[in-house]
């Protein structure tokens, strides 16, 4: 409750106009940039006229300063809706001249006081030559506000000198345009801004730019007619010097660009007449935004952590700026931010300080225990002090603090390496739980928990029974079956695939009373399908060459018997189907042979392989044999482009022949087998190896198992149909040269069988 109270007065303070003053170079160049940033581009109803170098070369000094040459100006001026001489007229004109009936002529002219010092009497210092001042429309004062970087800010609205109200010339000036265009608005905007029923002299702050688009022009051009006299019809013209340097005014911290009295007259008049003129709220709703700002930070600071904190504290300084120049650029509503940024900041460092105040304590607290490790891992203390004054002590017992601290650390350091090393050495996902949680992994467990896996314990549940792996999945099987995971591991399946998980406890933590543990993942998959496919192929092997084996020994028996009766014998069938016999053992040990080859292929002995001399030679073996059977074998039309693969060439091609085989063996007669070769429109740089024939089919439920090793459509395993090895190894051939394997098929419509392959880039010559 105590920071909160002190953080609220620390925002009061800051509130305070002496406060924001001492800030006022930053608010200032805060206002400029959202002022250049955001303007509003009105109308142009102002203009200027510049007494210059151009003037004072062509009409001569003398020429210049005659009351008859302003005479001749404002009677060339009269379509403009009010004219306003920024121009010192101190001395009562002679007589005979002309300037001061034109000037009661024209009835828009508008004089500026010669002085805004009023003395101790309340009278004008200066006061404007009564001739002149008779005659014009109105007196005005150029008295203004400046800022920081010597920038104009604002005007006052009212000199209160004579006991009468002497509006601003620019208020003055848009007052005479409005009855001489008979436009309301205008005189309704200066009733609203400085009324004169109750004249105020408190400032009125306005965003003011170069305005660029005002138009200035030349004294003289306008005296000789150079400038149409209806260029400044319903303008308000300021008349002013150029030539000389005193008199000038910076608009903006921006810009170090000074501009002349009327320059200024004319962009503030336009200011006025665009509306820029920027309201301040009061002091007390200032101050509560102050308070509440304060308190967001202080609450920032309490309540966020770590890098979420700086963030926080970054967005707060960048929502108190957003908010300030929103409300400028919107509304024109001015909320200085400055003073309120630096509580902010105060109240960010205060916290941080007390923060690392605490922290330092810890580590005071540290340092015997890291002093005592030190002493743990032998660590010779450093020499005794000789030092004759007190200066060389402190010094030596610094530098044997540092000492301790630096052995210590250096050796936990050492320590941790060499744990985290170790860990990300072994092949298996590690956990090490402490304390009753997961404090530490290794990259192998990290990638797992990474990439999404689905976790189930045991082999038998259903896949929908699976949950996300987590470290809390983990922790929580090794706790219910600590005993089993203990003992032999507890076996998992992660995303389908089996894994043991294993807990083995290495240490005991004293200080919390428990074990610490390490959880092991180990992939036990592979090993599983080895074990499986061996069984399966050792069983398989035994079957097939058992049954030939036992059905010769049955036809010798049999024949033995038949010639002891007597029988007439029928020695060359006997030996056709021997001879039929041996060959389907044969070719299940050279399937066998081919399959396991393929599974060692090695991507690094790949050579390019035209697919065209592929494709026709495998072609060539087997027409005759289609012939004998009255099929059709269609090659494929290679007559394009020359398709090159990175292949085996002996394998790939084996894997040709044995879907040509297979549709041979399934096709009837008089049918047609066709070899085709075309890139997979659905994949850039693949080429599509199919053979297509218009045999009986494969049923849809036979399709999941077709390329298993030893899986037969009819189930008859007759030596006719092959041994069942022939798709698994076209599948795996595929596989190793990075494609698949694609099967359409309908009973009785046929089937296609399709290798899909990546194309290889060959420079040919």
């Amino acid at each position: 409750m105590a920071g909160v109270v002190a953080v609220a007065a620390l925002a009061l303070v800051a509130s305070l106009p002496v406060s924001r003053t001492a800030f006022g170079s930053f608010d200032k160049l805060y206002f400029d940039i959202v002022g250049a940033l955001f303007p509003c581009h009105g109308p142009i109803r102002v203009a200027v006229i510049s007494l210059d170098h151009k003037t004072l070369s062509e009409l001569g000094t003398e020429r210049v300063f005659q009351r008859e040459t302003y005479a001749e100006l404002v009677d060339k001026l009269e379509s403009a809706a009010s004219i306003t001489f920024d121009m010192l007229f101190a001395v009562r004109s002679p007589p005979g001249l002309t300037f001061a009936h034109a000037i009661a002529r024209n009835g828009r002219v508008i004089l500026p006081l010669p002085s805004d010092e009023v003395g101790a009497n309340g009278k004008l210092l200066l006061p404007t030559s009564h001739d002149l001042a008779s005659c014009a429309v109105g007196l005005g004062h150029h008295e203004m506000t400046i800022g920081p970087y010597g920038a104009v800010t604002g005007i006052v609205p009212y000199l209160m000198a004579d006991k009468q109200a002497y509006p601003h010339v620019a208020l003055e000036a848009i007052r005479v345009a409005a009855g001489a265009t008979r436009e309301n608005d205008p005189q309704r905007f200066v009733c609203a801004l400085a009324p004169t029923e109750h004249p105020s002299t408190a400032p009125i702050t306005l965003m003011l730019s170069e305005q660029p688009r005002i138009e200035k022009y030349s004294f003289v051009d306008v005296l000789k007619g150079r400038v149409p006299p209806s260029t400044f019809a319903g303008k308000l013209v300021f008349v002013g010097h150029s030539v000389f340097d005193e008199g000038e005014y910076r608009l903006s911290s921006l810009s170090a660009k000074r501009v002349p009295i009327a320059w200024l007259d004319a962009i503030i008049t336009q200011a006025l007449l665009d509306g820029d003129r920027v309201d301040k709220w009061p002091g007390w709703l200032i101050s509560g935004i102050y308070v509440a700002l304060a308190l967001a930070m202080l609450a920032i600071c309490r309540l966020m952590s770590g890098p979420r904190r700086y963030w926080w504290v970054l967005g707060w300084g960048g929502g108190v700026l957003l908010m300030s120049g929103a409300l400028l650029a919107a509304f024109r509503i001015w909320v200085p931010v400055g003073a309120l940024v630096t509580c902010g900041l105060v109240v960010y460092s205060v916290f941080a300080w007390r923060r690392l105040s605490k922290t330092m304590q810890f580590l005071g607290l540290e340092l015997a225990e890291l002093r005592r490790l030190s002493h743990a891992v032998v660590v010779r203390a450093p020499a005794s002090s000789n030092a004759a004054d007190t200066a060389d002590a402190l010094e030596h017992a610094a530098s044997v603090e540092h000492d301790y601290v630096q052995t210590a650390m250096h050796q936990i350091r050492s320590w941790h390496a060499s744990y985290v090393s170790t860990i990300n050495l072994l092949p298996y996902p590690i956990f090490l739980e402490r304390r009753g949680r997961i404090e530490l992994s290794n990259d192998k467990a990290m990638n797992l928990l990474d990439a999404g896996a689905r976790f189930r314990v045991g082999v038998e549940q259903a896949d929908d029974e699976t949950v996300p792996f987590s470290a809390a999945v983990v922790q929580q099987v090794a706790i219910e079956h600590r005993e089993e995971a203990e003992l032999g591991g507890v076996e998992i399946q992660l995303n389908g695939a089996s894994h043991m998980l294993l807990v083995v406890t290495f240490a005991q933590d004293a200080e919390a009373d428990s074990d610490s543990r390490l959880i092991c993942l180990v992939d036990i998959s592979g090993v599983k399908e080895i074990v499986t496919h061996d069984r399966q192929v050792l069983r398989h092997m035994a079957h097939d060459i058992r049954n030939p084996l036992t059905t010769i020994l049955a036809m010798l028996e049999g024949e033995r018997v038949k010639e002891m009766e007597g029988s007439d014998g029928r020695v060359e069938a006997f030996v056709d189907e021997l001879r039929r016999l041996v060959n389907y053992s044969l070719d299940v040990a050279q399937d066998f042979l081919q399959l396991s080859r393929a599974e060692h292929l090695n991507a690094e002995d790949f050579a390019p392989v035209p697919l065209a001399d592929l494709v026709y030679e495998t072609v060539d073996h087997f027409i005759a044999r289609a012939e004998q059977q009255s099929i059709a074998l269609v090659g494929a039309d290679l007559s394009g482009d020359e398709v090159f693969v990175l292949a085996s060439r002996d394998l790939l091609m084996r894997a040709l022949a044995n879907l040509i085989d297979n549709a041979i063996k399934y096709s009837p007669p008089r049918s047609t087998i066709r070899v085709t070769v075309e890139r997979d429109p659905q994949m850039a740089g693949r080429v599509a190896l199919g053979v297509t024939d218009d045999g009986c089919g494969i049923p849809d439920e036979a399709l999941p198992r077709l390329f298993e090793p030893f899986f037969q459509v009819d189930g008859n395993g007759s030596a006719a149909r092959g041994v069942g090895l022939g798709l698994p190894f076209v599948k795996t051939v595929v596989e190793r040269h990075g494609g698949v394997i694609e099967v359409e098929s309908r009973v009785g419509n046929g089937s296609t069988f399709r290798m899909v392959l990546p194309i290889a880039e060959v420079e040919l010559g």
